[in-house]
């Protein structure tokens, strides 16, 4: 497989309003080829592990961007990391072209990797051998060693709960079993 895009959103929320930071990479250069293996039911990759510079991470403004670069400790940690191992298909799928799946996938934040099951997943195929494959997962900032921060004397509190959610554009080359 042969990675073509990925997109990943962090959305969360203070005691006063909600935020959403987000990242879009195309392929480009830096094309990632990815192995896979095709089981009954699921589909197992090695070497699908996608890389954000988190000073990259736009949040519509500046200050936000500041600020969330610092909450995830960007200075020591430059590089969030999204490392997908499977793609597990449930035989209650009724149609093809989009399927509701689960995934096992690796999020490291600040240097902490945590390990997470995407139960809401979708796999849509785009073409014959183009598939697009999306998910979300709500988590906590403090399972990766970060406190949840506060600003302005402790009137603006950061929750702790974030939802990352994120999209990937994959061209099947070939499937091996």
């Amino acid at each position: 497989m042969t990675i073509l895009s990925s997109e990943i959103t962090i959305a969360g929320s203070t005691n006063v309003n909600s935020f959403e930071c987000g990242l879009e990479q195309n392929a480009g250069h830096d094309v990632l080829k990815v192995d896979s293996r095709w089981t009954t039911s699921q589909l197992n990759f090695e070497g699908l592990e996608l890389n954000y510079k988190v000073v990259d991470f736009d949040c519509g403004m500046q200050v936000m961007n500041q600020d969330f670069r610092e909450i995830l400790h960007a200075d020591q940690y430059p590089r969030l990391v999204l490392k997908v191992q499977n793609i597990q298909i449930p035989n209650t799928n009724k149609e093809i072209e989009r399927l509701h799946v689960y995934s096992n996938v690796i999020v490291q934040i600040a240097g902490e990797r945590r390990q997470f099951i995407v139960k809401d997943g979708r796999v849509i195929n785009k073409s014959e051998n183009e598939l697009i494959f999306e998910g979300s997962r709500l988590m906590k900032i403090s399972d990766f060693g970060i406190e949840p921060p506060t600003k302005y004397m402790g009137m603006v509190k950061v929750n702790d709960e974030i939802t990352i959610q994120f999209s990937i554009r994959m061209r099947v080359d070939t499937l091996k079993e």
